[in-house]
């Protein structure tokens, strides 16, 4: 395999993650749209890091390193919950404030808690083991690896960026009265990612 249809294969893994639905894309509109661009993008930023590190160690062959991370699956489950519920109580706190400009300092936050929370999902690892094993590409092959790796790092940048964008120039249109309701909704929807989060490290 060659390192350019290593990238594209990754670019392409990279759309099938990135147009899930989840609490990432949701914590980024809603960050966009409270605090402008750079702060959905620093979610973008953060989760596209945590998804290169875990295709990098599957790249790297490091199931075992998988399987341990697996083990503690529950654990680092509910520490995820946790973080969205309190993203989402924290949000529905704030959502009457009027919206600013997210600092530099804030930035790097909402850079590093994106990151901790993407990574508080230790199945991926496994997830990116069995998309290297379909593409026939084995253990060895560390250059291909990594092209896929940076592959899939892009295109999660470009879709969270583009959801930064978007939610960020849609809240230019919304009055006041519906930027908060929109906030009040996102927030109570990263709460319940959080309350299913942990309800299924529980009960299974």
């Amino acid at each position: 395999m060659s390192l350019w249809s290593a990238y594209l294969d990754g670019l392409a893994m990279g759309v099938l993650l990135a147009i899930q639905v989840g609490p990432i894309s949701l914590l980024c509109m809603r960050q966009a749209m409270s605090s402008g661009f750079s702060a959905g993008a620093a979610v973008g930023l953060g989760a596209a890091t945590a998804d290169v590190v875990y295709a990098v160690g599957a790249a790297l062959g490091l199931g075992a390193l998988g399987h341990l991370l697996g083990e503690i699956a529950g654990p680092m489950r509910i520490i995820g919950g946790a973080m969205l519920i309190w993203f989402g109580l924290k949000g529905w706190l704030k959502r009457t404030n009027p919206p600013a400009p997210a600092q530099l300092g804030a930035g790097a936050q909402i850079y590093l808690s994106t990151f901790l929370l993407t990574m508080t999902n230790p199945l991926t690892i496994l997830f990116f083991a069995g998309v290297f094993a379909s593409m026939g590409m084995a253990q060895g092959e560390i250059a291909p690896g990594m092209m896929v790796a940076a592959g899939i790092g892009t295109m999660t940048v470009v879709w969270k960026f583009s959801i930064a964008a978007a939610a960020s120039r849609l809240a230019h249109w919304l009055t006041p009265d519906r930027l908060k309701w929109v906030n009040g909704v996102a927030s109570l929807g990263l709460a319940a990612f959080g309350i299913a989060m942990i309800g299924r490290a529980i009960f299974g």
